[in-house]
């Protein structure tokens, strides 16, 4: 790790983050169009329970909601790979 850089965040398509709610008790739903949507949103709403919704986007859909990547840290990874050039 660089100093005083932040390690990237990468979120895998294929895991399952609802695992997280039903860990501590709560409900999940993994969701990949507007109509499983629609009916986890439903059902999250009438249990009254803790609920993640895992949208599953494609990634040609791009980057992140709104497409904000020039917001995400850059990595200055040249120490590493001066390191790995030795």
């Amino acid at each position: 790790m660089i100093k005083d850089q932040l390690g990237p965040t990468v979120l895998d398509y294929d895991a399952h983050y609802g695992d997280i709610s039903k860990a501590f008790g709560g409900d999940s739903y993994r969701v990949s169009n507007y109509a499983e949507m629609k009916d986890a949103l439903e059902k999250a709403y009438e249990s009254g329970n803790p609920t993640i919704i895992d949208a599953q986007i494609p990634a040609s859909m791009g980057k992140e909601s709104g497409h904000i990547g020039n917001l995400n840290p850059k990595l200055d990874l040249s120490a590493l790979e001066e390191e790995e050039n030795k």
